[in-house]
């Protein structure tokens, strides 16, 4: 599981042109470094979302109003 999400969390965020070497995408994943920068911040708020989502997916409502409330409460 932790392969796949930091593959996730590489592809997602470089589709929005936020990079960073291999090694720090692993490490912000892993929770071993904290973000040195803004891409690194977006870089480590998907790891945060993809962690909710592995721990509570079953009890997640995917409602339009819910997703749209969660992203308006980060910002």
């Amino acid at each position: 599981m932790e392969i796949a999400k930091i593959q996730s969390t590489e592809a997602s965020n470089a589709i929005e042109g936020i990079v960073t070497t291999n090694i720090g995408i692993k490490q912000l994943v892993e929770e071993k470094t904290t973000p040195k920068n803004r891409d690194e911040e977006q870089i480590a708020g998907y790891r945060d979302v993809l962690n909710i989502i592995h721990e509570s997916f079953d009890t997640i409502p995917i409602t339009q109003s819910y997703i749209l409330r969660e992203e308006s409460e980060r910002l």
